[in-house]
């Protein structure tokens, strides 16, 4: 007895919420009362053949589901069953599949495959259409060779990568194996191959690239022999010719007939362009180069946010994993979708800001503009990075929680940040791929994790995206097992029984009520997680923070701007002296434009509250003889991020030759005020 996905549905909803009602459950899922009592008896049904308790209802119409039954009924294996109907994005994503991993197809194979009628079929293909217009793809229909799509094997590749990787965490094996008619033995002899490959290049690939790559790789080595090659791929043979990467796609496609050398440099670069982590630092030239430009990109992110991380090396590694798989997608037009922009973007608009000026030493070596999707994965990479120094050397007083996640390093990193904030009493150990913690022995209070585990520990399962209604319920059952409550309703009855002994009840159904309330809190909103809002820049430069100054010697011009910070208590003394003495030291590149230059020093040494000042000299001076500037800003913040809207705020008036002429323009320091807080009339 199989559960059908409509089923695993339900229970993944009911674990993450048993206080989740009926109705929501048919409006997230689109059913009747029917079709969810029927699946709800399926459910129960699966489970007394299972020997295990069955989801009972409470008195206010949420669920009790079994710590067990839970676990068995997530790593139970479910199937869409006979009559099951897919979703509208689901058969357009599979009749893809069927286009470009079968031959001779024909409208019988839709019909029996998707178990739909003609006409919906017809209707299917016909959005197709449009669907595949952006890979400069056409849908043809001949009696000699059925449906085709045509246009450029490199295209067509492209439509199948998206189309798997959109249903490969929906489809079970033997379900896809079916769609596609490939034999279980093919997926096995690939997986090993995989494991090989990530011994030869010293490499860990992502789960999700581990689930994706041997049946896309079984497709196109089927579709190689028949004679469906790449022939206008434009890349050159010797671009790739010295990487490792070569090596390993030439052994790949050793048994595959008849395959001209444009597949081994597709071979190559679909490899160059998975998600992985670095099991060793032996790269070769080129990755050196991209490397570099990592570190350089975060050099520039430094002077720009005036931040200085403590661990710089490890970061640049950490961004290094990512960004060389993005490398190569976007310097070959390797399509990627982030679902997660837009959340970035809002979320973390400032240091998303920071991450886009700072972005040139990668677009100099692309020789391309780096799309905003990548733009908001460094973002994600930068804003883990800030919270993982700041709490690196803090004990873990709070119970220790992980995060398993099969996804890749950014979409991983964006979730752990929101789980984070979701759970701040939380100590966080970290995030690792599923494999890494099947292979290693973590120690652990809670496991967060994006797939069931068969663990001792307690562990909450979580979708990748979760509304914020979502995530506030979400945290509201972590509380209660923190808590010590086990989240059944029953608990009510209880206290119920407890109190009628020693009192007389009037109105049983309202302390009922009022018991719910005050153990489960179910009628209230939890507090978002605390993210106070950033100063702008206007409150930070505020009246008697700005000034003109007539001096010559730079440490006197840096004196002069750290004095009414001083005067307030907002920094110590010993601040102005690692400023000063970082300059004299270091020489750290601190001009953010012609003439302008940020002095600043770490976040422990002497700030009392973020604060700004700025002094405006007529002309520019040397700053220690390897700098020019006639605009000081004197900056110290308390955290990595309190400073950044108003910083950004700053870097956007000087980025601009007019904005700095205004600048220099201004009469006195209530114009030049003005002018840089955006009040000029």
């Amino acid at each position: 007895m199989i559960l059908d996905k409509r089923s695993t549905q339900i229970v993944m909803l009911i674990r993450q919420n048993p206080m989740i009602k009926s109705s929501d459950i048919e409006k997230m899922l689109g059913l009747s009362r029917k079709q969810l009592n029927y699946s709800m008896r399926k459910i129960n049904a699966w489970l007394q053949w299972e020997h295990l308790p069955v989801i009972q209802r409470t008195k206010q119409g949420g669920f009790i589901l079994n710590e067990q039954a839970s676990v068995k009924l997530f790593t139970q294996k479910a199937e869409p069953e006979s009559g099951y109907v897919y979703s509208h994005e689901e058969r357009l994503q599979i009749s893809i599949l069927i286009l470009l991993g079968m031959q001779d197809v024909t409208l019988n194979h839709f019909v029996s495959i998707l178990e739909i009628s003609k006409n919906t079929a017809l209707s299917t293909l016909k959005q197709l259409q449009i669907l595949i217009r952006r890979f400069n793809l056409e849908l043809r229909y001949s009696r000699e060779f059925g449906y085709q799509l045509t246009g450029r094997e490199f295209n067509r590749r492209q439509l199948l990568s998206e189309a798997l990787n959109s249903v490969i965490n929906q489809l079970e094996s033997p379900r896809l194996n079916r769609i596609l008619q490939i034999r279980p033995e093919q997926i096995q002899t690939l997986d090993r191959q995989l494991n090989l490959i990530e011994k030869q290049l010293k490499i860990r690939f992502t789960d999700q690239v581990m689930k994706f790559l041997p049946y896309f790789l079984t497709i196109v080595f089927r579709r190689i022999q028949q004679g469906q090659i790449i022939e206008d791929f434009e890349v050159s043979a010797h671009s790739f010719r010295h990487t490792r990467e070569y090596e390993v796609a030439r052994d790949l496609l050793s048994n595959v007939n008849t395959c001209p050398d444009e597949e081994y440099l597709y071979l190559t670069l679909l490899l160059l362009t998975s998600n992985f982590r670095f099991m060793s630092d032996n790269h070769d030239a080129k990755d050196m180069d991209i490397y570099l430009s990592v570190y350089e990109m975060i050099e520039a992110f430094e002077t720009v946010s005036c931040i200085r991380f403590n661990h710089k090396e490890q970061l640049v590694d950490y961004i290094f994993q990512h960004w060389k798989a993005a490398y190569y997608r976007i310097l070959y037009d390797f399509h990627i979708e982030n679902e997660m922009l837009e959340a970035i973007k809002n979320r973390y608009t400032y240091l998303f800001d920071l991450t886009r000026r700072s972005i040139y030493p990668l677009e100099k070596t692309l020789n391309k503009p780096i799309p905003e999707e990548e733009i908001g994965f460094i973002t994600i990479l930068y804003g883990g990075w800030l919270r993982r120094e700041k709490q690196m050397d803090q004990a873990a007083a709070n119970p220790r929680a992980i995060f398993v996640c099969e996804n890749g390093v950014a979409i991983s990193s964006y979730m752990y940040l929101e789980l984070k904030d979701l759970l701040p009493q939380l100590d966080f150990g970290g995030v690792y791929s599923v494999r890494e913690f099947r292979n290693q022995k973590i120690e652990c209070d809670l496991i967060f994790s994006t797939v069931p585990l068969e663990v001792p520990v307690k562990t909450f399962v979580l979708q990748p995206m979760m509304s914020e209604p979502e995530k506030q319920s979400f945290a509201h059952q972590v509380q209660m097992y923190l808590a010590g409550f086990n989240l059944q309703v029953n608990e009510v009855d209880d206290y119920m029984d407890v109190i009628e002994q020693y009192a007389k009840v009037e109105n049983k159904e309202e302390l009922r009520k009022g018991l719910s309330r005050l153990l489960y809190r179910q009628n209230e909103k939890l507090p978002a997680a605390k993210n106070p809002a950033q100063p702008d820049l206007a409150d930070l430069l505020v009246p008697g923070h700005v000034m003109l100054a007539e001096v010559t010697d730079w440490k006197e011009a840096v004196s002069l701007g750290a004095r009414p910070l001083l005067e307030k208590g907002l920094i110590q003394e010993r601040y102005l002296q690692t400023m000063i003495r970082q300059i004299l030291i270091q020489r750290p590149y601190i001009m953010v434009a012609d003439g302008v230059i940020i002095a600043h020093a770490a976040i422990d040494a002497g700030v009392n509250e973020t604060c700004m000042s700025l002094v405006r000299l007529p002309h520019k001076i040397a700053i220690h003889d390897y700098l020019q500037a006639d605009i000081i800003l004197i900056l110290a913040t308390v955290d990595f991020q309190n400073h950044l809207k108003a910083l950004s705020q700053f870097n956007e008036r000087v980025s601009e030759p007019e904005g700095l002429a205004r600048i220099r323009r201004a009469a006195d320091a209530d114009a030049l005020r003005a002018v840089l807080i955006g009040k000029e009339g």
